[in-house]
């Protein structure tokens, strides 16, 4: 009998061991994200003004986070600016700028559907749920007009949360002058389930032990 428990003992605590280690990989990686995501990551990409630019419908002269655009204002293009650069994100965004919608429209879209398929893991979404694995649910805020009063809109998309911060803030020469700004939220990346191996040596070192005890 002493034998009986003796090997069951050894067999538990074995099984303990092998779950134990394989839990703890799993917890530090978990861990690590969580730390990342914790500390602020800046990625500023600004300009003291919006350049002009050029565009067809196979081209633009902007760089990657922007597209080549008009502003309209109140349904009507604005004369000046012409044609700049604005921030890919703002495509199609009504904002409201004190009762006045403002909207940006690019001369195409080749720059925004660059951006967005710069991984596959940037589609919209509501939470995490939709999101890949190293990547999470973001808010973007986004804001354009006066500094005192920008029109302000935020919307969804999962990105490496540990990336937060401004990413990008023109200013652009309009009457009266403005500027726009979006401003990536932080949130905590979704972690790699956990292994079920060190279940399944755990369960096979128990089955071993009850074994033992049956035989001796």
């Amino acid at each position: 009998m002493f034998k009986a428990f003796t090997i069951l003992a050894l067999g538990a605590i074995a099984s303990a061991q092998f779950l134990n280690r394989d839990l703890q990989g799993a917890t530090a990686s978990v861990t690590l994200q969580q730390t990342a995501t914790s500390i602020p990551s800046n990625n500023v990409n600004a300009s003291s003004a919006a350049p002009a630019c050029t565009a067809s419908a196979t081209a633009d002269t902007c760089p990657g986070t922007h597209c080549c655009a008009r502003l309209s204002r109140a349904g009507a293009v604005v004369a000046a600016p012409a044609s700049v650069c604005a921030p890919v994100w703002f495509n199609g965004v009504a904002f409201n700028v004190s009762g006045v919608i403002n909207t940006w429209n690019c001369a195409n879209t080749i720059n925004s559907v660059a951006w967005a398929n710069l991984t596959a893991s940037r589609p919209a979404c509501v939470n995490d749920s939709t999101c890949a694995v190293g990547s999470c649910c973001a808010a973007f805020t986004h804001t354009f007009g006066p500094a005192a009063a920008p029109g302000t809109v935020t919307t969804r998309a999962c990105v490496d949360g540990t990336k937060n911060g401004t990413a990008v803030w023109n200013t652009f020469a309009t009457t009266p002058a403005t500027e726009g700004r979006t401003i990536q939220g932080s949130c905590t990346n979704v972690a790699a389930p956990e292994s079920f191996g060190a279940y399944i040596k755990a369960s096979a070192m128990m089955v071993v032990a009850l074994l033992s005890v049956a035989l001796f």
